[in-house]
């Protein structure tokens, strides 16, 4: 009987254990699933480098830093990148990060090396741009990420972007606006995504796919709607086609393109330019603005407080931008502009 009882609780001191062990197992398994960086840790980090609390490449200081950063970790894929500071992330910062984690990934086969972010809501953010999975707290809501969208493109795929754009995405963002107002909208983004498609990328590029994000701030009466590509920019994409070296800073060859002034040549075909002159002209009419970054350049087209044009060519940035980036401010509700179509 003692060693029937003796066995019985050795028995029941085995199963113990396996059970534990069953459980610290799973355990794991759940926290690799949504702790990503605990499966970098087997991975040599060879520099770390620390990100700002603000991530917004409209400014140039700013800008500068998140740039750096994405162009050092792509070139080393043992820098790891510490997103714990930070505390605030635009849409067209949030685009650059989706996409250098697409291209990263294409390059590397692997995620890249980042520390997590401490707040919750930048967590968020990584989960909306699908950047990383985090196992949020089911109770928090943030209402102000309900207007984030992401939509990427491929050049391998033939997509239909003004059906897309006119039947699903402008009257879900601007129900409050009229469908004629809507369809020009619709046409100015649609140009600017194939100018992305047909100009952007050389064929042979490893990396080809484009962005569009789209948004409404907090307590703003402004929808964004952010198209983003990694290709050759403005200035390769001209040159490439036209064999001259523009003397021009990049700034003014945004400029010259946005006017139509590089599209057409004597003797060749037409070329980027006339496609964004019309989403401008499109853009005007309805109350909004264009601000586009590429290269060094910045360049800003849309309507003055008088209801005139405006048309700005910023002086060279010390940030430079790979490929380009076009963020289109349009106000949320009907505003009455007249007809500004021979501007």
């Amino acid at each position: 009987m003692e060693r029937q009882a003796f066995l019985d609780k050795k028995n029941r001191k085995r199963i113990e254990r396996i059970v534990q062990e069953a459980r610290k197992r799973s355990r794991r398994r759940l926290w690799r699933k949504y702790h990503p960086d605990d499966q970098q840790k087997k991975r040599l980090i060879s520099e770390e480098i620390v990100l700002p609390q603000d991530l917004d490449i409209m400014d140039d200081d700013k800008a500068f830093e998140l740039n750096f950063a994405l162009q050092k970790a792509m070139e080393n894929s043992t820098i790891q990148l510490d997103f714990r500071n930070v505390q605030r992330i635009t849409l067209q910062a949030g685009l650059s990060l989706k996409a250098f984690s697409d291209a990263y990934i294409l390059r590397y086969h692997m995620k890249p090396l980042f520390r997590s972010p401490r707040l919750e809501k930048i967590k968020a953010v990584f989960c909306y741009l699908e950047i990383r999975e985090y196992h949020l707290n089911c109770h928090t809501h943030y209402k102000d990420l309900d207007c984030w969208h992401i939509t990427s493109f491929d050049k391998s795929k033939d997509e239909d972007i003004p059906k897309l754009l006119s039947e699903e995405i402008i009257p879900k963002c601007l129900a409050e606006r009229n469908e004629q107002e809507n369809a020009r909208i619709a046409t100015a983004i649609s140009e600017t995504l194939f100018n992305c498609r047909e100009h952007a990328y050389n064929e042979d590029s490893p990396f080809q796919k484009w962005y569009l994000g789209y948004g409404r701030y907090p307590h703003s009466d402004m929808y964004h709607f952010c198209v983003c590509d990694k290709g050759m920019g403005f200035r390769g994409s001209i040159q490439l086609r036209f064999k001259e070296k523009f003397l021009l800073d990049d700034s003014n060859i945004i400029k010259e393109a946005a006017n139509g002034r590089t599209g057409v040549r004597e003797g060749a075909e037409q070329g980027r330019g006339l496609g964004l002159k019309v989403a401008i002209q499109n853009l005007r009419n309805v109350g909004g603005m264009m601000l586009i970054l590429s290269g060094k350049g910045l360049y800003m087209a849309g309507l003055s407080e008088t209801g005139g044009s405006l048309e700005t060519a910023y002086p060279q940035r010390r940030t430079s931008l790979e490929g380009s980036l076009i963020d289109f401010s349009i106000p949320t509700s009907y505003i009455t502009r007249g007809n500004q179509d021979g501007e």
